[in-house]
């Protein structure tokens, strides 16, 4: 999916993709999770794996990290909403090892 993903050539279509499979599908799952854990008040956690392409430019990756990043933005917004319902939010990050 992520082979041959150069910034110049990716399509709208693979852009879209990344972005979807990375940002949106975590956003709605974790509305929901999100809700439930609220609605149960006992808490919990939520932990969002992303990748250490976030900070350091990975070549042909461009549409993957940015979608990371947005992940990471995302966390970030989440874990200051909802802190006070006693679910702290939090990044894994996983490395890249060039193959």
């Amino acid at each position: 999916m992520y082979s041959d993903n150069k910034f110049i050539t990716t399509t709208d279509v693979l852009a879209t993709d990344s972005f979807y499979t990375v940002l949106f599908l975590y956003f709605s799952n974790i509305q929901v999770v999100a809700k439930g854990m609220i609605e149960r008040g006992n808490g919990g956690s939520i932990v969002n794996i992303s990748s250490a392409g976030t900070s350091v430019a990975v070549k042909d990756l461009t549409s993957y990290s940015s979608s990371k990043g947005a992940l990471d933005v995302l966390t970030k917004g989440m874990a200051v909403e909802l802190a006070p319902h006693k679910v702290p939010c939090d990044l894994l990050y996983t490395s890249y090892q060039a193959m």
